[in-house]
């Protein structure tokens, strides 16, 4: 089955993407790294069907997933190789526990706008994506992370 360029861009539709993202939420990706799957994914699909590789009896959003799958497979793979190459000496993984720990309670001490702020910071959000996300202006958003990161460097020290 030939698929052309308009079949293939109305399947990158927004709802697939949305459970694309779903798909490794769970398993704690950076929002970059998401980004570098998808547009890899995008890529290998796009050869295949140039390539008249497309099985033509199943969806292509299926189809699409299970590509989606492998590339999200193969960026683990490739992470855990590096983790392997970084093996921490007892005394950093103490010391990065200890961060790890005064961050966490310091985070607890914040408000709870503050602390959502910087929580959705830290995970890739810009500050536009969280104020969509809080229903609030960019404006105070902006002033809230930076509110909030001022008074982690206060709690840290």
């Amino acid at each position: 089955m030939k698929v052309d360029l308009a079949d293939f861009e109305s399947m990158l539709s927004p709802r697939l993407r949305s459970y694309c993202m779903r798909l490794l939420t769970s398993r704690n990706v950076r929002r970059e790294d998401y980004e570098d799957i998808w547009q890899e994914a995008i890529l290998a699909a796009w050869n295949s069907i140039q390539q008249d590789k497309f099985p033509g009896e199943i969806k292509l959003g299926g189809w699409f997933i299970g590509i989606f799958q492998h590339k999200a497979t193969d960026y683990f793979r490739r992470r855990s190789r590096a983790l392997k190459f970084e093996t921490p000496t007892p005394n950093a993984y103490l010391e990065d526990l200890t961060s790890r720990i005064l961050i966490s309670e310091a985070l607890q001490k914040l408000s709870k706008s503050r602390r959502e702020v910087i929580c959705l910071h830290l995970q890739g959000f810009s500050t536009s994506e969280i104020a969509t996300k809080l229903n609030r202006s960019p404006g105070r958003t902006g002033a809230l992370l930076w509110e909030a990161k001022k008074q982690l460097r206060k709690l840290v020290k």
